[in-house]
Formats: C-alpha cells, structure tokens, sequence
C-alpha cells in the first residue's frame, strides 16, 4: 500500500482534524454537561464554531483567526476546569473508538484532493480562509473558486486545525468528512448499547465495532468516493443523523414532563452546523423541521402546540444564522453562488421525465431504496397498532424527512437546473445519501429493540458476535482500501504528477497559459488548484485556459499577455514537439520556444480511468 503514512509530515492533516475535533468536543461540553458524549459534544460545538466564525467574519471584517484562537482557548479552559473536564471513563470511551477505528485513519490519513467539485470551490474557499482569514467579497483578494461564497460551515473545522499548526493542509476536507465517520460510529455504538435513547452504559469493544461498520460496510448510502472526498453529503447526512438522535430524545423527555430538555439546545446546535455545510442544506433544514413538528404533534402527550414551540424554536437559530449569510452574499458578492431560475422560468412541464429520471434511479440503486421501503413496512405497522412509541418516533421522523426532504429535491431540479439538466433528476442518489444515516437509525433502532431480548438470552452467541464485529472492523478497511484511496483512481495521479512537475518552473507571480486539448472543463480545474494549493504553493499564480491547443490558442495567449504556456498533450501539435509528452513553452522574439517536456510513462491499458476528469488533454 504505497499510499500509507511513510514520514510523520504525511500525518500534519490528520493531526490538525483530530485536534480541531477535540477542541469543538471540549467547547460543545459546555453545553452537554459532563455526562454528555464526545460525538454528541463534538457536533454541538461545531455549530458553535459555525456560529462565532460566521457572525465575526459577517459583523466585523476583521480576522478570523482572533475568533478561531478565542475558540480554542475556551477548549483548554473546559480541559483545566475540573466539573467539565472529561473524565476517566470519556478517555477509555474514546480511545477504544480510536483503536478501532486506526485502519481507516492510517489508510486516509495521506488522502488528496480529487474530486471535481473539491477543485472548483470547496478546496480553494478553504484555503481562502487560510490565506486571508476572512470571507471572499466582490472587491476583496481573488479567490479562484467557481462558488466563492458557497456555505463554509465544512471549511471551518481544517481552518481551526490550521490554526493550530503547520498552516493550511489540503487534504483537511477529506480527512474532516472521515472524522466524522468515526463520531457517527460512536453514535451508532451507544445506540445499541443503550435501550429507549438512554446514555447509562458506555459502549464496549463490540458494540464501537458494530458502529465503525454500520457506517460504512452496512451503510447503503455510502460510496467513498463521495463519503470520505471532503464534499458536504457526509457532513449533511451525519449532521442529520445526530439531529433524528437528539429530536428523539427530545420527544422521549416531553412525553415524561421534562419542559426544557436540554437536547433540544444541543439540536438547535446541530441544526446550525448542518444549515451552511452546502446551499441546498437549507432544505434539509425544512424538511427535518417539518417531520420533526409532525411526528412530536402526533404524541397526545406532547401536543401540537409544544411540538412546534420545541422544534420550531430549534430550527430558529439555524435559519437566522442562514438568513445572516444570505444578507452578506447579497450585499458582498452576490455573484459566487449558485442561483434558482427566476419563478416564470421554472420547468414545470418537464415533472413527468424528471419522475421517470427518479424510477430509473430507484432501480439502479434499489439496496438503498429496498431500505426506504422497509422502513415504511415497519412504520406502518407501528401506525396501524397505534405504537407511536420512542422506536416509532424514530421511524416516523425519518420517513416524514425522506418524503418533506424528496419533495424540496423536486422543487430544486424544476426551479434551479437550467436547460438539458432539468429533464432529470440530477444527482438524486447522491442527494438522497444525506438520509441514508437517519434511515439507517430508525432501521437500528426498530431491529435492536427486538433483537436485543433475544440476545440477552444467550450471553454466548452475543459474545461471538462482538468479537466477529471487532474483527470486521479493523480487517474490512483493509481488503477495501484501494476502494477508500479513491485519489489514486487514473487519471488523478497524473494530474498530479504533472502539477508536481510544473511547480518547480513557475514563480508566484507568473501568467501561465494551460492548453488543454479537448478538455471538458475538468482538468483545467484540477491542474489549476493543485499549483495554487499544493506545495509548493503559488497562491498568486495567474492562470487562463483553453481547451485546444491550435495556433489561434497559442497567438491568443500571447496576445493576452501570458508569455509561459503548458501544453498537456503534444499529440498533433503546432510546434513539431515530441509526441505523447506535455510541455512548458515560453513566448519570446522566435515565438514559443520549449523550456521543459516530460514523456507520458506507459500506462496499463486495463486500469480504468474515471469520468470525473477528461482523458483526451492527458493524451489517453
């Protein structure tokens, strides 16, 4: 596995995560308390990251990093104060998790940027941040991303963890998304540990292994190319589970009398981090809301009018901290965002393809939507025998987001997709894996509740299955680790061994063309974010593309004033330079001299190359 850590400056990214996730657990226990847990602590004070960063860099203008360090100070203050200092049993707690959960931190830990959307906005808005301690405005420094102002929730957890060492890292994203994997794992461990949404008992070896494969292995949403890439579905899906967790027990304190159960507060907070991980966030927001409102109502001993009081009021601080953003994006750059179409030009008529779009997806992916069908069976069966009890709140809770949530999605493929994008439901897997850990919940849940009588009777077979999910949980990442090092799927790995050729002839301040011959607006991105990102960093490098490389591309650029160009494929060339190589030119007197070419290496003609990035600019 040449992948793996070779030097303990390949675990820099890992490190800063894994502190940042300290710090957010220490802050959120001011919230908690001292019997809370570390996952659930951990994303509370995400969202009172989320909070603090957003109102400093919305109010003031000033620098992030004087907030980021306040947060950090608050952390090592609970670290020293003695009631809210973690105890002996919340170390144990964690380190077994830790323990188990070593393969997939080793295996991810040297993870790098690969996925379109990471290049276009996701890596270069968290490097913003690094760079410039606030948020890109329209007249503000450049900031070289497709959505500049996209939500930035996601990116303020690697920029805390930069804070505390060893500046920006580009692999934080991805490794932030793994983390979170591994709270949802604990999550997961204390829901079978503990009947009812109880916190009595600290799970045990097995029960953190069931965890770590529950959210992964048994997880029918999850793909890794997706999960672990630093892209806003895991952190909106665990931000929805731990929301579906917390509401249930919300509901289970209501309808024991409890008037202010704490866990709403702590649901308020989650509902925070999860509203600004990504713009549609915000109708998941809804729809949680609207099911969480509708299944508390459904309790005669909550009531309608407290069950919008209690989950209304919850979602408040969210949406105000969502209408705050909207304000700065309209007023400072509104511009770097995606847009809906104007209401007039909503494609209403095209309901009825986008419905047959979403059928043909159901079907291909019909493990996950198997899954969606079962919890409906086990919901109904609690309706029909009117068992509206702590296991039917949970089913009902995700059943309502999944129908209110697929509603907002078609809505958003009417209103927001513009032309051939409309007629299909864009992305409608990868958008319905937000859900798939909730449903996943509710399904745990319901089957623990009536296995767990079962197993209580037979202390054996109940020992040989913790032992078999320890086992699976540190051998499962291994067998699947080409699968996890999804960075490493052609034709990443050379994109990146060309940026990594080219960095060293370029200065900060140069212009460079890229010619990139039949590129499909991938690889110019890619290429582009990995000189200003990776390191050697040039930050102020001024890049244009093309997507040819004929001689009216090549007058172009140097008409425009770039007087250095990369041509990444020679193939058919203008300027007679050796076939099957890339190359750096410089513009002078002659014309376009070249300066550097680097041969292609053969490559295994049975290695697949994903569609993610075009092959023709790389001469394959």
């Amino acid at each position: 596995m040449h992948f793996l850590p070779s030097h303990p400056a390949d675990l820099i990214a890992l490190a800063q995560i894994i502190l940042a996730f300290l710090a957010m657990a220490l802050v959120g226990r001011c919230v908690g308390g001292p019997r809370a847990e570390f996952e659930t602590d951990a994303m509370t004070g995400w969202g009172l990251l989320s909070i603090l960063l957003t109102l400093w860099g919305v109010a003031t203008g000033l620098s992030l990093r004087f907030p980021a360090a306040g947060f950090l100070v608050a952390a090592a203050l609970v670290l020293a104060w003695p009631p809210l200092r973690p105890k002996r049993g919340d170390w144990a707690e964690t380190g077994r998790l830790l323990v188990l959960a070593l393969p997939i931190l080793v295996i991810m830990a040297t993870i790098q940027p690969s996925q379109s959307d990471i290049f276009m906005n996701l890596l270069p808005n968290a490097a913003y941040l690094a760079d410039h301690g606030v948020f890109p405005t329209i007249d503000g420094p450049a900031s070289y991303s497709f959505l500049p102002v996209a939500p930035y929730n996601t990116q303020f957890v690697p920029y805390l963890g930069s804070i505390l060492g060893s500046g920006f890292q580009g692999g934080g994203l991805a490794l932030f998304t793994v983390l979170l994997y591994v709270a949802a794992a604990l999550l997961f461990a204390r829901i079978v540990a503990n009947p009812a949404f109880g916190t009595a008992n600290r799970p045990g070896w097995g029960a953190i292994g069931l965890g770590i494969l529950l959210v992964t292995l048994l997880n029918p949403g999850f793909v890794p190319r997706v999960a672990f890439a630093g892209y806003g579905e895991a952190p909106v899906a665990i931000a929805l589970l731990f929301a579906g967790w917390l509401g249930c027990r919300a509901m289970v304190a209501m309808a024991e009398g409890e008037k202010r159960p704490r866990a709403l507060v702590q649901l308020a907070l989650v509902l925070v981090a999860l509203v600004n991980v990504k713009q549609q966030a915000i109708g998941m927001l809804i729809a949680f809301a609207g099911a969480a409102v509708l299944v508390a109502g459904y309790e005669r001993r909550i009531g309608w009018r407290r069950a919008i009081i209690a989950f209304g009021g919850s979602a408040l601080p969210a949406l105000a901290l969502y209408a705050l953003w909207r304000l700065f994006v309209l007023t400072r750059f509104p511009e770097g965002e995606l847009k809906p179409l104007p209401f007039g030009e909503w494609n209403w008529g095209n309901l009825l393809p986008i419905f047959l779009s979403m059928g043909k997806v159901v079907i291909e992916k019909i493990t996950f939507f198997a899954c969606v069908g079962v919890l409906f069976v086990f919901l109904e069966r609690r309706l029909r025998h009117r068992q509206l009890d702590a296991t039917g709140q949970a089913l009902g809770l995700a059943a309502a987001t999944f129908l209110l949530y697929n509603g907002f999605l078609i809505v958003t493929y009417i209103g927001h997709f513009p032309g051939v994008m409309s007629v299909e439901a864009h992305s409608y897997f990868r958008y319905n894996t937000h859900l798939a850990l909730l449903i996943e919940f509710a399904l745990v849940v319901t089957i623990r509740n009536r296995l767990a009588p079962w197993l209580a009777s037979r202390p054996g077979l109940g020992q040989k299955l913790s032992i078999a999910a320890i086992v699976l949980a540190l051998l499962v990442p291994v067998g699947f680790a080409q699968r996890l090092r999804f960075d490493f799927d052609m034709p990443q790995p050379v994109v990146r061994q060309l940026a990594l050729q080219l960095a060293p002839e370029l200065k900060n301040d140069d212009k460079l063309a890229l010619l990139l011959p039949g590129d499909t607006n991938s690889v110019d991105w890619a290429l582009s974010t990995m000189l200003h990102f990776s390191p050697p960093r040039r930050p102020d490098l001024d890049i244009k593309f093309w997507d040819r490389a004929d001689p009216a591309a090549f007058d172009e650029a140097a008409a425009a004033g770039y007087d250095l160009a990369f041509l990444s494929c020679t193939d058919n060339g203008p300027l007679g330079l050796p076939p099957h190589a890339s190359a750096l030119l410089r513009h002078g007197e002659g014309g376009w001299q070249p300066v550097k070419v680097w041969p292609y290496p053969p490559v295994d003609p049975k290695r697949r190359w994903q569609q993610a990035l075009a092959s023709a600019p790389l001469c394959h």
